[in-house]
């Protein structure tokens, strides 16, 4: 959040604001990014084109002033119970007038079903005028004089989904080529249409130094097959790749396929023991299907330089998405992975330029961390919890630097969906 003039004292464009049980001196204009987590906002509050996700499953945010969201915005909440002695619903209190206006999405979390005849009230006011423009689906909403009473029943919105990941590293030999595991997740029967690329080559074009020259890919499927790719051409089902997503160069491997739900295993490595800077990603060619490209964990080494981990996404979809990056090395030693990083650092670069680091997941958001269900082991590893407006990201893992210097070894990046906001 940057302070501003005029209309608000502070303005937010992008990015994440966690009040974190804070207090803000408002008034407070949100113009991009997300607001969310649970604190107070002292004054008015603005929402024009941004995205209101009160608590962290679940939570609230207090406003003493008035609240306006324009057409532009949007307020997310998410419904996971109605225990009314710990909060089991977002909330969003308003101290003065609530002028309505945007977007309203609800979700159901942690499995609750809501009785749709025992409505909740999760915004308050003093009064209101105005109404939300759009509600999901699954809500009759009744604005009355004192709050908004939410009847919710039926499925939950289309979850935003990761349209594309993928990491840039170094492809050596034996054990230290690129490994890339993903997870395919929707009901049984499913499928999802993905894309698998191996890039080197191209890669020069964009100023990447030593970028290995002829890759190979091997896509391990649950079960035990494999599809093998040296040079996209070659594939029985060239002709099907989106022109756009065909690699530049006709050294690089693709692999276009169907995939049921599962664990996948995508392995990089340099024709006849060929070794440099490589990428491996993943894409999603069904955006917004019951089935989703769930998780991505990528091993390889870390080097100086250049020769960093290099982890991107993209965030498709209308609403912003919850995820959790993790980069883990002293970890890997008791599965056996020899020379493993032992003290990884992490940041997180949006398109704006913005970005956000961690060193050691504990310093910062170790309760968000451990209700993901996926904390790291090693308190020196790094890890973040980030709400995600749909967009490009990149996730840069490298050693810490020590007054003796930068130490290379073994390392595993994770970029993992954990829920909607």
């Amino acid at each position: 959040m940057e302070a501003a003039t005029g209309t608000g004292a502070f303005r937010q464009t992008g990015g994440t604001t966690n009040l974190r049980g804070i207090r803000i001196i408002g008034p407070v204009l949100l113009n991009g990014g997300v607001l969310n987590g649970a604190g107070v906002i002292e004054g008015d509050l603005t929402n024009d084109g941004g995205f209101i996700a009160p608590g962290n499953s679940a939570g609230a945010i207090g406003v003493t002033g008035n609240f306006t969201q324009t057409a532009k915005g949007s307020l997310l909440l998410e419904v996971g119970g109605i225990n009314s002695y710990i909060p089991q619903f977002d909330r969003l209190k308003i101290g003065g007038t609530a002028a309505l206006d945007g977007k309203l999405t609800v979700t159901t979390i942690n499995g609750f079903t809501p009785n749709p005849n025992l409505p909740l009230v999760p915004l308050s006011y003093s009064s209101a005028t105005g109404g939300f423009a759009s509600t999901s689906g699954n809500v009759q909403l009744d604005l009355q004089d004192t709050g908004a009473a939410l009847s919710v029943a039926g499925a939950n919105p289309p979850l935003p989904s990761l349209r594309n990941i993928s990491t840039r590293g170094v492809t050596l030999t034996g054990d230290k080529v690129m490994i890339g595991g993903f997870i395919v997740t929707g009901p049984s029967g499913s499928t999802k249409k993905v894309l698998v690329r191996g890039l080197g080559p191209t890669l020069t074009k964009y100023g990447v130094p030593n970028a290995l020259s002829d890759p190979a890919l091997s896509l391990y499927k649950p079960g035990g097959a494999v599809e093998n790719n040296n040079d996209w051409e070659q594939a029985s089902n060239a002709g099907q790749i989106p022109t756009d997503l065909r690699p530049e160069d006709r050294k690089e491997p693709a692999i276009l396929t169907e995939l049921s739900p599962g664990s996948y295993t995508a392995i990089l490595q340099g024709t006849n023991g060929g070794t440099g800077n490589t990428l491996v990603e993943v894409y999603d060619l069904e955006p917004g299907s019951a089935t989703y490209l769930g998780n991505i964990s990528t091993r390889g080494p870390v080097g100086t330089g250049d020769s960093v981990m290099i982890a991107g996404l993209i965030v498709h979809g209308s609403e912003p998405a919850k995820v959790l990056v993790r980069a883990v090395g002293p970890s890997l030693t008791q599965y056996g992975v020899p020379d493993a990083l032992q003290d990884p650092t992490l940041s997180l670069h949006d398109a704006n330029g913005s970005v956000i680091t961690n060193d050691d997941w504990r310093g910062t958001q170790e309760s968000e961390i451990t209700a993901s269900g996926k904390p790291p082991q090693d308190a020196r590893e790094p890890a973040m919890v980030m709400t995600l407006v749909p967009g490009s990201y990149t996730a840069i893992v490298r050693q810490k630097q020590y007054d003796r210097g930068c130490v290379g070894g073994m390392l595993r990046s994770a970029l993992s969906g954990v829920g909607r906001h």
